[in-house]
């Protein structure tokens, strides 16, 4: 029975053709990832389209780097009241 390759569950699968692998393998080398994917392998076609998706995934690591590195310097101008009177 086929399984599919990204999460290795076996119920609703599509057939990969050469241009789906090859966007698996690009999308896998800029992520530094080890998955290789070839014709006429099987996946979820929404396992397909999250792994594909470069943004998403960058956006994710910014998220993750921001809330690591929190920054405590103020983002308004206005973080600091001026006096008017002198």
């Amino acid at each position: 029975m086929a399984v599919c390759l990204i999460c290795s569950c076996s119920t609703d699968l599509v057939i990969l053709g050469d241009k789906g692998a090859n966007g698996i393998n690009r999308a896998a080398e800029k992520r530094g990832g080890a998955l290789r994917a070839y014709k006429g392998q099987h996946v979820h076609s929404e396992c397909r389209r999250n792994s594909t998706q470069i943004n998403k995934y960058l956006n994710e690591l910014n998220e993750n780097a921001a809330a690591f590195y929190p920054n405590d310097t103020p983002v308004l101008r206005s973080a600091h009241t001026f006096s008017f009177r002198t």
